[in-house]
């Protein structure tokens, strides 16, 4: 039987499947864990934990390259805490058909303390690519992006990413707030004329993952600091994109959002950390669909249900106990929906970015 998307059929094509775990020994430390899978026998959602990482309903048919049958798929879990062994567990419906790992070298940087390794892109020593130009995902499908530099870009230096998507109302960016410190990058809808970002898995993994990917061959970035923002349909977008492709995203910030789609908090699988934003005078669904996706990251991030003010802004709390790097904040602007408080969200993704990382 052929597999799609892999010159390797053999290994695809045994899988193991059903209720099963493994219990793999190796030397303390964190991890990155690639997972092998292919859909050859219409796969249902399933839990996955694999070490210090869970996801209740993980889905291959919704990934960016199958969704078909027999096709490979791979999926990449950062920075998994092992102690000894590394556990990998599924229930039943599960399938597997190979796993390796890569030991991260931390720089002596702790993520249990909410320290991460800057980890480089392709991009990194080499000239700029276009400020401009168009992904392709999807087969046919293609979306246009747009870069904004830092001031005095090094293309030696890994920068943070700050990606926003539109609204319903037009592009918007985050202003001159990136300053000598981040890149910004714009997503347009990749249908024609299309406004409305999807609030489901699709989206997340056929966009903005290859989307990324696609730029980071041009200009070093910090496969460790990309965040995305956007207000409405954009903040929709941006809260799917924590909820379904977290392994990409280092924290998300939905301004006045609609939620992922999901029935219960349960189907999220992202660990991001979540910068949430809702106006005071917002007439529409909109806030309650904010505290929704808050609530769904809260329980992710294994925060408490406690909340204190932030020091530097009194219209924003966090919540207390969540895994360190990994906080959930709440931000109640005064205004209506269109209250834009992107520029405000990157500022606070910039400064956690420079506490977390070894700069350069």
């Amino acid at each position: 039987m052929p597999i799609a998307g892999t010159d390797d059929d053999e290994l695809y094509q045994n899988q193991r499947i059903g209720n099963f775990s493994y219990a793999i020994p190796v030397p303390d430390g964190y991890y990155d864990v690639t997972l092998y899978f292919a859909s050859i026998t219409n796969n249902a959602p399933f839990a996955l934990s694999v070490g210090d990482k869970t996801m209740e309903n993980f889905d291959i048919e919704a990934s960016e390259r199958s969704g078909a049958a027999n096709t490979a798929y791979t999926y990449e879990i950062k920075n998994v805490l092992v102690s000894n062994v590394l556990g990998i567990e599924t229930s039943a419906g599960g399938a597997l058909a190979g796993v390796v790992m890569r030991k991260v070298d931390t720089g002596g940087l702790n993520p249990a303390e909410g320290k991460f390794p800057i980890i480089k892109t392709e991009g990194c020593g080499k000239d700029p690519g276009p400020l401009e130009g168009t992904v392709t995902f999807d087969g046919n499908r293609t979306s246009k992006y747009i870069v904004r530099l830092p001031k005095n870009y090094d293309q030696n230096r890994a920068y943070p990413v700050i990606i926003t998507l539109h609204g319903s109302y037009g592009r918007y960016g985050v202003g001159d707030v990136i300053g000598e410190d981040a890149l910004q990058l714009w997503f347009d809808h990749p249908n024609p004329g299309g406004l409305v970002w999807g609030n489901n898995a699709e989206i997340a993994h056929k966009v903005y993952r290859p989307g990324f990917e696609h730029v980071a061959k041009d200009f070093c970035l910090d496969r460790n600091g990309v965040f995305m923002t956007g207000n409405s349909q954009g903040g929709r977008g941006s809260a799917t994109g924590g909820c379904w492709v977290g392994d990409l995203f280092r924290g998300v910030a939905p301004g006045n959002p609609g939620g992922p789609d999901v029935d219960s908090v349960e189907e999220c699988n992202g660990n991001v950390l979540f910068f949430g934003i809702s106006s005071t005078g917002d007439q529409n669904n909109f806030p309650k669909m904010t505290f929704y996706v808050e609530e769904i990251f809260t329980k992710q991030n294994q925060c408490s249900n406690e909340t204190v003010e932030l020091e530097y802004n009194r219209q924003c709390r966090m919540y207390l106990g969540c895994k360190p790097g990994y906080e959930v904040i709440r931000c109640t602007p005064p205004g209506p929906h269109r209250t834009w408080w992107m520029d405000k969200a990157a500022v606070y993704f910039i400064q956690r970015w420079k506490e977390q990382h070894t700069l350069p």
